[in-house]
């Protein structure tokens, strides 16, 4: 592999630093998620702190991340949202319940419950630092359910290269269903013809077959087929897909819906009436039914690829430069689907982008450094890119087809253990790196 770093000098005095990694092969790419660590928990209460929270403290109160893959979780799973599998989501739900029906208090900054069961449980994660609470200007609760596959970039192992890949539920806002968890990453990951993550939200994918030729075109949730305890479920078929932006609540049913989220059902409610997630789906049956085994398996001809990843949009398609926003982003009306506070404006919101794609069809990857985001130094640190000068960048190189993953203050590419360039997140001396939790990235070992 090969890795170089070039500058860009605009005419308004700003650089902007870009890390170009070529010389790999498709069938060496793998997606990686990181080993769960405890200090994720910190992490993510201190980037509201710092980033979201500061912006306009009127909108919170008091925001409790937690996550419970310590704990045994020992609560009925019949509840009024379902049969609910998974036991992040289910003790999200108890945590909700009694907050809703005002059985949870706040003294002294701690959490009391009536339940005193649910108290136990909090005590634990509390003393196993498995909660962390950010603080805004209201005297409300929201829960905050943490993924176990968040975990830092920096502790995957590997060789030779490691890059962040998707977008995740990280706001207050995407967490839109009882079925959400932050840190969820969603939209196509796909490896010999195996789906890891469905595709979701009618974006691009950019898709390497098995004679490495690569193109970018749209690859829907309905296009698969959906292997549940050995049931083949098709859309139209035997059941319907209910999905968003179409969609925000399923109809009711005489029969079941099944939540879904990655590969797994998460959740089955009886009679419909189900709020889809933000990163997943529902099939809806008409008949009542029972899931013996949650994991589930995708299929179908559209799938048959070596490498197929969807975040979005596609920066360059046929060697000709995306010049605006084509695939949807929700723009704050209608139905909520994440990213909800992706930057829209493609001519001038900076940031730090990733991309992958393929330059003289061969892969290549690009880091696009961002500024810091306590600020930083003019005419000496990268500005970052907005979609429209990362495009421009990619058009002006001769790439063929690029399609952006997640940037932002989660971006960093990793290259034979070291960072050429800086992460945008910093702590308050506004030059010590503050490397963000993610979900899922991709390896080369």
């Amino acid at each position: 592999m090969n890795s170089r770093v070039e500058e860009v000098f605009l005419d308004d005095g700003n650089i902007q630093k870009y890390q170009l990694v070529t010389g790999f092969e498709w069938d060496k790419l793998d997606f990686k998620s990181p080993k769960f660590d405890k200090k994720v928990i910190k992490s993510m209460a201190r980037l509201y702190d710092v980033n979201i929270i500061v912006k306009n403290p009127n909108l919170y109160g008091y925001l409790v991340f937690f996550n419970c893959s310590l704990e045994n979780i020992d609560l009925n799973r019949n509840t009024s949202i379902g049969y609910i599998f998974n036991d992040q989501l289910l003790l999200n739900y108890y945590f909700n319940k009694a907050n809703d029906e005002k059985k949870v208090k706040i003294l002294n900054n701690q959490l009391i419950f009536e339940d005193n069961n649910l108290q136990v449980i909090y005590d634990n994660l509390l003393e196993n630092n498995l909660i962390a609470i950010s603080k805004g200007a209201l005297d409300t609760i929201v829960f905050m359910p943490v993924s176990s596959n968040m975990g830092y970039l920096s502790d995957i192992k590997a060789n030779n290269l490691s890059v962040n890949s998707h977008f995740f539920l990280m706001d207050k806002t995407d967490i839109d269903s009882p079925y959400d968890e932050l840190g969820t990453p969603h939209s196509l990951a796909l490896k010999n013809s195996k789906i890891l993550l469905p595709p979701l939200n009618h974006r691009e994918c950019l898709l390497i077959d098995y004679n490495n030729n690569a193109k970018i075109e749209n690859l829907e949730v309905d296009d698969l087929k959906v292997l549940i305890d050995k049931i083949i479920y098709e859309n139209e078929v035997n059941c319907k897909f209910f999905y968003r932006p179409e969609n925000r609540i399923t109809p009711k049913t005489l029969g079941c819906d099944l939540i879904i989220v990655k590969d797994k059902v998460v959740a089955i409610k009886k009679g419909g009436e189900s709020y889809i997630p933000m990163a997943g789906f529902i099939i809806q049956v008409e008949n009542q039914i029972e899931v013996k085994n949650n994991k589930i398996e995708y299929a179908g001809e559209k799938i048959n690829y070596k490498f197929g990843i969807q975040v979005g949009p596609a920066m360059t398609i046929n060697n000709k430069q995306t010049t605006k926003l084509d695939c949807p982003f929700y723009k704050g009306d209608g139905v909520p689907y994440p990213s909800t506070v992706y930057p829209l404006d493609f001519d001038k919101a900076r940031a730090a982008r990733i991309g992958l794609g393929t330059y003289k069809n061969e892969p290549i990857l690009i880091w696009a450094e961002g500024a810091g985001k306590l600020g930083y130094i003019k005419k000496e640190e990268s500005c970052g890119a907005s979609l429209l000068e990362f495009s421009s960048f990619c058009n002006d190189y001769g790439i063929e087809n690029l399609v952006n993953l997640d940037g932002g203050g989660s971006a960093q590419l990793i290259y034979k253990g070291k960072r050429a360039l800086k992460i945008a997140d910093r702590e308050i001396d506004k030059i010590t790196e503050a490397e963000r939790p993610i979900p899922l990235g991709l390896v080369i070992n």
